[in-house]
């Protein structure tokens, strides 16, 4: 992907907003944003990335969907007992599943 000057500015934003004490952010881009660009940034900031792509062998909605739901567990874990820095992406395709993260 090209490194537009928006691209930047949102990369400057999200790393001054997450270094802050407790700092997070959510952010929602319906179709827009590349998650090449959050791949980039939680490189830059040392976070590690969670992210819900699954194996071509995983077919069903019901395996996707325990997929989903121990990944969620596990993030959970890693962010809130052990205190691990993680970046969250959630791309449109996982959107189907959002009763998942809700709950």
């Amino acid at each position: 992907f090209q490194l537009y000057s928006c691209y930047i500015d949102l990369l400057c934003r999200l790393c001054h907003t997450v270094q802050t004490v407790d700092g997070h952010c959510c952010i929602m881009a319906e179709g827009v944003l590349d998650p090449s660009i959050i791949e980039l940034f939680s490189s830059i900031i040392g976070y590690q990335l969670v992210s819900f792509k699954t194996s071509h062998l995983i077919t069903s909605d019901d395996e996707i969907k325990s997929f989903i739901k121990q990944k969620l567990t596990q993030t959970y874990i890693d962010a809130g007992i052990r205190n691990e820095k993680i970046v969250l992406l959630i791309t449109e395709e996982e959107f189907q599943y959002l009763e998942l993260i809700v709950n």
